[in-house]
């Protein structure tokens, strides 16, 4: 990283006749940015190898959780999803596997409702803590836990309302080495994360095992062209306009092509990758159908 960031400071370095154009503050910008970029290159270089637990033994740490449960508690507590969903849909929610990757303001709320309604098993991977701030956004967290990893305040508070679920904590910082661990044996992937390589690294890895899933982006309103209070599911490439959609498709560009699946100008994962956003109906263009209902 220092030698990149010191590469990237001499490549800027304003020439004499270009001082009055580019300010040596820029350049000093340019060489932060660089370095920090060459962090976050060898910080993903460095993940440890990460062993996850099969799908096959969280249900077997699940069905153990119910043995030592009363008999109509999850009944109670599911009875409003059984009456809505049947008998056959509500079964396959307690026998699957969700991976949530990223415990902030969007993973951790959807790990607590999906908690709640039946799943099984999850998969909870995130290498950050809670802190102060995150407070505002958190699902479950409190100031007792600022310092605490998010996934695992998360799976706390899970096991105190739904003792049945099998939760898995993963301190993690999803990339292409460790996607196939991470993400091994998932029925649904949630990727709620801001890092747009690792949001790749994940949709390429489940598009070649043909796991559904699903990233949620959470820049477009900031960038000025979605509004925070409409949210959405809708194709990724429908809503490339969006700067943040568009430094994904760049990534899934990349991990396509290293993993020999991109002959095609627009390859077909790209056009059927499915995306939470919150890009406005009034601005969203829909050149084909709406997404089936997931």
């Amino acid at each position: 990283a220092a030698a990149a960031a010191a590469a990237a400071a001499a490549a800027v370095r304003p020439s004499p006749r270009l001082t009055q154009a580019v300010p040596l503050g820029v350049a000093t910008a340019v060489a932060v940015a660089a370095a920090a970029a060459a962090a976050a290159v060898a910080a993903t270089l460095a993940q440890p190898p990460v062993k996850a637990a099969g799908k096959a033994e969280l249900l077997a740490q699940r069905e153990a959780a119910l043995r030592r449960e009363p008999a109509d508690l999850l009944g109670e507590q599911l009875s409003r999803n059984w009456s809505f969903l049947g008998d056959e849909a509500q079964g396959a929610l307690s026998r699957s596997l969700v991976v949530i990757v990223g415990l902030g303001a969007s993973g951790s709320q959807a790990a607590a409702l999906l908690g709640r309604c039946g799943v099984g098993c999850l998969r909870l991977v995130d290498p950050a803590d809670v802190t102060a701030d995150s407070l505002a956004h958190h699902a479950v967290a409190t100031a007792a836990d600022v310092g605490r990893g998010r996934a695992e305040v998360s799976r706390e508070a899970l096991r105190e309302t739904v003792p049945a679920l099998a939760a898995e904590v993963c301190r993690a910082r999803l990339c292409a080495s460790n996607a196939p661990s991470l993400l091994r044996g998932a029925d649904l992937v949630l990727l709620c994360i801001r890092d747009p390589a690792a949001a790749a690294a994940g949709l390429a890895y489940c598009d070649g095992k043909g796991v559904r899933a699903f990233a949620v982006l959470g820049d477009a309103a900031a960038d000025g062209v979605a509004s925070a209070t409409h949210q959405c599911l809708t194709y990724l490439h429908d809503v490339s306009f969006a700067p943040d959609a568009r430094r994904l498709i760049r990534h899934l560009r990349t991990e396509l092509r290293r993993g020999g699946r991109s002959s095609p100008p627009t390859p077909q994962p790209l056009l059927d990758q499915l995306v939470v956003t919150s890009v406005s109906p009034s601005v969203a263009a829909w050149p084909r159908a709406p997404p089936p209902a997931a």
